[in-house]
């Protein structure tokens, strides 16, 4: 029988509906109202037909962009973008600073240190946002689970904001389980199921009606409506199963597929099935290359033709394309090895470009190839420069595997780990880490390398390969100081995490730090005191200023982790102005090396330590809204779930109930069950907070309780326990709190804890003493430099003073504590103490002032706002906290709306004190 191959809209036939349905997505693009939708579904459902029918319907009205994946080549990262926004490259020059060179970078245009993903993402949704403004653009994406990773993520974070411009992007992707799930990061999924019953018997009546009835039956029950089998297996009877069987296909619809399609290759001449696998081997490559990859195997341009006559692939552009990506995988996965290994060989003599190189030279080695290798520990080095991350840890494991003397392996295989783990796959890091455990040996630099990254594994990852004692034992062996002492800090920091709950491996780990001599004043030493204090929080760093210089002069990944674990001693230790210190070092540094991911822990961090130590709520709140935003782009549930539970206590103070419930219920959905006793606790804190701005004191005496699930934690939400306490008639359950609180500052001399402690002690205990806790808590206050909680205190005192009749100094307190009320935004409470001033006989001058501007913006809008009152442009403000400059200037607009004007040099006094 003569091969049938499909007209253009056979796969179209029953998809009205699915139609429709892009037809109105590209008349809306073409309006001012962005979409983005994935077709999903099994091999030959039509997804790729109705790709084509996207394309036809645009016309002449849109910039069409595309890009595809091709199966089972490897990446040297970003290719597919570059597919895609190679054609508007030159539209980069009108992006924000930061942005136009994470594009540079991630495109090899120039040298640099490659941005966070996220930026470069934000980078591409700006390049697009600046060609929509001219023109609609079409993005077409094809075979979305077969792109590189990077361009993969890339195109998942512009499906979910395309909306926002005139860009209207439609992919493909399998639905297959063994393909990552892309569905959550489109607003728009279409599911192509099989053809009725109905329909798939029309279709094949007009495909092939020369078939009998017989065939016809076998046909349609093997075909299970997909279009593209009713197609080939009409096409190819030769691959039909027995017309006796009647059940489901035993054969899965892929490999049926792949067999109709080599059936079609098998009636081929020899010459022209090689020249098809050679394009099936080489898809994607240049079509010169494939055309002397040909040659080099006897195989003639003119065989070249007969397949593409056949209807097994086409020239397009440069390259060849297949018909289907199934016949690609059919002629792959059917040569045999020797066959394919020459193949690939011929491939990578005949092209110019290392990394195809490379990727072929490895297919081809059928055992350790110390030259192949090195070269592809070359396109490793390269695809992190640009940060490919994912694909760079692939390059090196194949390195790893082909590696013929055991250290080259080792230490390949530690580089992969490393890659691995900075790609977000911490399953895959930790696998490769127990593969290179033995092969390390005594090799000092190895295993300090292996160390570094089980170390950096462990902290998110949980327990990996090394132990803490295996982190003592091997410290006791290392010759350099600086290696043993970095080796026992890593111990250290494991042991703070709880990662080792055993006392006496925590005095072991103290002791053999304490027993390493270090020069005063090096880069050792101040390792030494970072681990000592982890190790026991009360001996506090000498000079933080020294430790953050040290520990930001060289910008490894592990001095980062340790800035994080010196934030949170400081905070366990009572000082929340070194902590807010350590957290915007470590912020400002990773800004600066372009780790976004770890910019946004210590934002978040910084963010939650200035709402506690009250001196600076709006900042916190800013800091919080920032990381929360961030966090779902980068993957950080757990940070975002922290700072949306951080939010919810600073808006509870501000008054603003709802929106802090609100941003509680968004931490409760981020963290699901998750069993982290800080997080837990910052969400009980919060609800505590909530609960007794809104009268139900014993619910939040009862949420307060539960925060000393984490001790540190537990510590300072303590302070809040004393007035639910006594309104609830439950003065008891502050005992617990003042006792440990109360232990805490004799041990670190605290002056913001000391004031919470002699404030609780002052509203629980007799009038007698009152006055003297008041006046001490004050005292410790005021040193603490924690604004709104001094407030309180005045407060707090006030009310008693009145009550007293002491009416003169009530006022004077009173009419503090609303002044800086105000000031922080704290409404509710200065509305208290502005009643609390008037009931004592004075006069609140600023009872009817003028509206808090902050409360008319949300919280981004807010965040622009500010930037914009210091001067930065929209592209500055866009590189200052990742968005496009085009969504800068559309919350700027909004915000102008809002605050009623219409210029930029309005805003400081549109904001007034809230500026």
């Amino acid at each position: 029988m003569a091969t049938i191959r499909p007209a253009p809209d056979a796969e179209l036939f029953g998809r009205e509906a699915e139609l429709a349905l892009l037809r109105g997505a590209v008349h809306d693009g073409r309006g001012s109202e962005g979409t983005a939708i994935l077709l999903t579904g099994e091999a030959g459902i039509g997804k790729t037909s109705l790709l084509q029918a996207v394309r036809e319907m645009a016309g002449d009205g849109f910039r069409v962009l595309s890009t595809q994946g091709v199966r089972g080549t490897g990446s040297a990262g970003y290719e597919g973008l570059h597919a895609l926004l190679a054609p508007v490259l030159s539209h980069r020059h009108n992006l924000p600073s930061r942005q136009r060179q994470a594009l540079e970078v991630a495109f090899g245009i120039t040298d640099g240190n490659p941005a966070d993903r996220l930026i470069t993402s934000i980078a591409a949704f700006g390049l697009l946002e600046d060609v929509a403004v001219l023109e609609p653009v079409l993005v077409l994406v094809e075979d979305l689970h077969w792109l590189d990773e990077p361009t993969a993520q890339i195109v998942g974070f512009l499906a979910a904001r395309v909306r926002a411009a005139r860009i209207t992007l439609v992919a493909t992707a399998r639905a297959d389980a063994v393909y990552p799930d892309w569905q959550p990061h489109f607003p728009e999924v279409v599911a192509l199921g099989p053809l009725t019953d109905e329909e798939a018997d029309e279709l094949l009546r007009r495909r092939a009606p020369v078939l009998g009835r017989a065939e016809r039956d076998v046909v349609l029950r093997q075909s299970r409506g997909n279009p593209l089998a009713l197609t080939e297996l009409a096409a190819s009877p030769g691959t039909l199963e027995p017309t006796r069987f009647v059940g489901p296909s035993r054969v899965a619809m892929t490999r049926r597929l792949e067999q109709g399609f080599l059936a079609e290759v098998a009636l081929l001449p020899e010459a022209a099935q090689r020249a098809a696998l050679v394009a099936a081997a080489g898809e994607g490559s240049p079509y010169g290359e494939v055309l002397a990859a040909g040659a080099e195997l006897g195989v003639g341009h003119d065989d070249f033709v007969v397949a593409e006559r056949a209807g097994l692939l086409r020239q397009e552009s440069d390259h060849y394309r297949l018909r289907h990506p199934l016949v690609g995988s059919a002629l792959v996965e059917s040569a045999d090895s020797k066959a394919l290994g020459e193949v690939h060989a011929a491939l990578a003599r005949a092209t110019t470009d290392r990394t195809r190189a490379a990727r072929h030279r490895a297919a081809a080695a059928t055992g350790p190839d110390e030259a192949v290798a090195g070269a592809l520990e070359e396109v490793a080095v390269a695809a992190a420069r640009r940060g490919a991350r994912a694909e760079a840890a692939t390059a090196w494991h194949r390195a790893a595997e082909l590696s013929a003397a055991p250290r080259d392996r080792a230490r390949r295989l530690v580089q992969a780990a490393a890659l691995a783990r900075e790609a977000g796959a911490p399953a895959l890091s930790a696998e490769l880490v127990a593969t290179a455990l033995p092969l390390v040996g005594d090799e000092e630099a190895l295993v300090v390398d292996l160390a570094r990254v089980n170390w950096l594994l462990a902290g998110t990852f949980g327990k990996v390969g090394l132990s803490v004692p295996d982190f003592l034992a091997t410290a006791s062996g290392l010759p350099r100081v600086c290696d043993r002492v970095q080796m026992l800090v890593w111990a250290a920091v494991t042991c703070y995490m709880g990662q080792e709950p055993s006392p006496k491996i925590r005095r072991d780990v103290a002791a053999a730090l304490a027993a390493t001599t270090t020069c005063p004043g090096s880069r050792e030493s101040v390792y030494k005191q970072i681990g000592l204090q982890l190790t026991d929080p009360s001996p506090h760093i000498e000079d933080v200023d020294a430790a953050i210089a040290v520990l930001t002069g060289q910008a490894d990944e592990s001095d980062r982790m340790l800035l994080v674990s010196l934030a949170l001693a400081a905070e366990d230790a009572g000082d929340l102005t070194a902590s807010e210190k350590v957290w915007t070092a470590g912020a400002e540094l990773s800004r600066r090396t372009s780790k976004l991911g770890d910019e946004i822990i210590f934002v978040a961090g910084r963010g939650s330590v200035r709402v506690t130590s009250s001196s600076a709520l709006e900042r916190g709140l800013t800091d919080s809204e920032q990381a929360l935003r961030m966090s779902d782009d980068l993957g950080l549930p757990v940070v975002g779930a922290l700072a949306a539970a951080n939010i919810a206590r600073a808006r509870s103070w501000r008054g603003e109930t709802e929106l802090a419930q609100q941003a509680l219920d968004a931490s409760l959905a981020l963290s699901r069950d998750s069993a982290i006793s800080r997080l837990l606790a910052s969400q009980h804190w919060s609800e505590g907070v909530i609960a007794a701005h809104e009268g139900r004191f014993d619910a939040a005496v009862d949420a307060l309780l539960q925060t000393r699930v984490d001790p540190v934690i537990g510590l300072w939400a303590g302070g809040e326990l004393a007035e639910p306490a006594i309104r609830a008639q439950r003065p008891e359950a502050v005992e617990s709190w003042l006792a440990t609180a109360a232990g805490a500052v004799e041990k670190n001399g605290a002056p913001h804890l000391a004031m919470l402690v002699d404030r609780s002690r002052a509203m629980l205990g007799p009038a007698g003493a009152a006055r003297a806790h008041f006046e001490s808590a004050l005292r410790h206050g005021e040193r603490s430099g924690a604004h709104l909680e001094v407030a309180r205190t005045r407060l707090y005192y006030g009310e008693w003073l009145r009550r007293e009749r002491r009416l003169v100094e009530a006022r004077a307190h009173l009419r503090a504590a609303t002044q800086v009320f105000r000031s922080q935004s704290a409404l509710a409470l200065a509305e208290r103490a502005s009643r609390e001033l008037r009931a004592a006989g004075g006069v609140d001058d600023r009872r009817e002032g003028p509206r808090d501007a902050t409360r008319e913006l949300t919280g981004q809008e807010l965040i622009v706002v500010r930037l914009a009152v210091q001067g930065l442009s929209n592209k500055e403000i866009a590189d200052e906290i990742y968005l496009s400059h085009r969504t800068v200037q559309a919350h700027l607009h909004r915000a102008f709306v809002k605050l009623g004007i219409n210029r930029r040099s309005q805003l400081a006094a549109a904001l007034g004190d809230a500026a």
